[in-house]
């Protein structure tokens, strides 16, 4: 069975993202607010979403707050995100990031 987020419920499925880069918590777009993926906790994530109906397949979203990473998956108060394929610009400029998958 399919558990969306709801109120304070996390969704239990495991998304995928795609193209994806660690931005500044509270950036709403990316010029100069990536972030180190150092700094993974307590940041946000953007990328292309699949996995879940309650979205578009390859819908562009901004995760909640990190709240843990392990193994190449992301936690946060909405979701389980598993990282894909990083954004190139994000890449080239933390070539690092490719090692979190």
């Amino acid at each position: 069975m399919k558990k969306i987020y709801w109120g304070n419920k996390m969704s239990e499925e495991i998304m995928k993202l795609e193209n994806w880069s660690i931005i500044k918590k509270g950036a709403t777009h990316i010029a100069n607010n990536y972030l180190n993926p150092d700094s993974i906790i307590g940041s946000k994530i953007k990328g292309q979403v699949y996995g879940n109906d309650k979205f578009d397949k390859g819908e562009s979203i901004f995760t909640g707050k990190v709240k843990d990473f392990k193994n190449g998956t992301v936690f946060t108060d909405y979701g389980k995100y598993k990282l894909g394929k990083v954004n190139g610009t994000y890449a080239s400029r933390y070539p690092e990031a490719k090692k979190m998958l």
